[in-house]
């Protein structure tokens, strides 16, 4: 019990303000000060703290530290950790995660995590664009861009993440009007959680193109997520892409989801209301009366989803189909 009387404090006990002064300034920490606070600790726990005190002093604040995002990611190391305040940031050029022109980073891959106060205190005005060497997490923010005149400009380009390390957006709302809201390319692996994702509203100039469109080798994973205000498609699947959407909402969407080429799409537990076009366009678009269009070498799974409009563009099936379970409107024609 003396022992544990006797014990030091350490750092933590000062508050994250403290803590981060004293690892910023190191010469204004002496050695005394330092063994009294960890006297009696054992090797283990000391770790532990040193380790959390690491942690939030690696974290760049914006703005008391840096007046901008950009300057922020810059300034950080290859991992990169970012706390944005409330208040609305607004930028021209695009910010770019994993392009870099410090020689002491090389080729190494970048990992962002940027946090924010939440979606309705931290917008983020802008186009973002995370490079194929990339990968992190983003949460508790809103994206928003406003293409003007419309066209392929994208609020979000992913081109980075994999499998093992994926691009993560969790309470996000990415909102576009005018313009492409996320555009997945290369080999990038995106993985969106408890977010919104489309439009900024219904009206003409308030839509966006895509709420997310899959080229190349992407892949894209929508969980909980609501997907809405999209001119042609909420999301759209081509070439080897692979999307999946999994207890979302998709609503007021020229078209629910298109696919063609060899695009792969998991949908389960869904539901698809409100969009004047069919929910599942397995043809990419092409007009079901064209005798070359096609979507043969598709595939795609329809577990447990609601449909509360027209289902399919007349007679077209994706080359390989998989149902069970669905539940759709009497007058969809599914």
């Amino acid at each position: 019990l003396e022992q544990e009387e006797e014990e030091g404090m350490g750092f933590l006990t000062q508050g994250p303000d403290a803590a981060l002064g004293y690892l910023a300034n190191v010469d204004g920490v002496s050695v005394e000060e330092i063994r009294h606070r960890y006297k009696g600790w054992s090797s283990s726990k000391m770790e532990g703290e040193l380790a959390m005190l690491e942690d939030r002093a690696a974290t760049v604040l914006v703005p008391s530290q840096f007046e901008t995002i950009r300057e922020a990611i810059r300034a950080a190391g290859a991992t990169k950790k970012i706390a944005v305040a409330e208040g609305d940031y607004e930028w021209a050029d695009r910010v770019e995660v994993g392009e870099t022109d410090r020689e002491d980073l090389g080729r190494e891959a970048i990992r962002l995590r940027l946090t924010g106060d939440g979606v309705k205190a931290t917008r983020l005005w802008g186009r973002w664009g995370m490079a194929p060497d990339s990968w992190g997490s983003i949460s508790n923010v809103s994206f928003i861009l406003q293409v003007a005149p419309r066209g392929p400009a994208a609020l979000l380009t992913v081109m980075g993440g994999s499998v093992p390390f994926p691009w993560s957006f969790v309470d996000v709302e990415l909102r576009c009007a005018g313009g492409l809201t996320l555009l997945g390319a290369q080999k990038s692996f995106t993985h969106l959680s408890g977010a919104v994702l489309g439009g900024i509203d219904a009206s003409e100039n308030g839509t966006c193109v895509y709420a997310a469109l899959l080229l190349e080798q992407a892949h894209c994973i929508l969980q909980a997520t609501t997907v809405g205000y999209a001119e042609i498609s909420g999301v759209r699947a081509s070439a080897d892409a692979v999307a999946v959407v999994d207890r979302c909402a998709v609503r007021s969407c020229g078209r629910c989801l298109m696919f063609s080429d060899q695009a792969k799409v998991l949908v389960r537990n869904s539901s698809f209301t409100e969009c004047p076009g069919p929910a599942f366009d397995p043809v990419g678009g092409a007009d079901p009366e064209d005798e070359n269009a096609q979507a043969t070498r598709t595939e795609m799974i329809l577990q447990g989803c609601h449909v509360g409009g027209m289902v399919w563009p007349g007679a077209f099936r994706p080359g390989w189909l998989l149902e069970k379970g669905n539940s759709f409107a009497p007058s969809s024609g599914g």
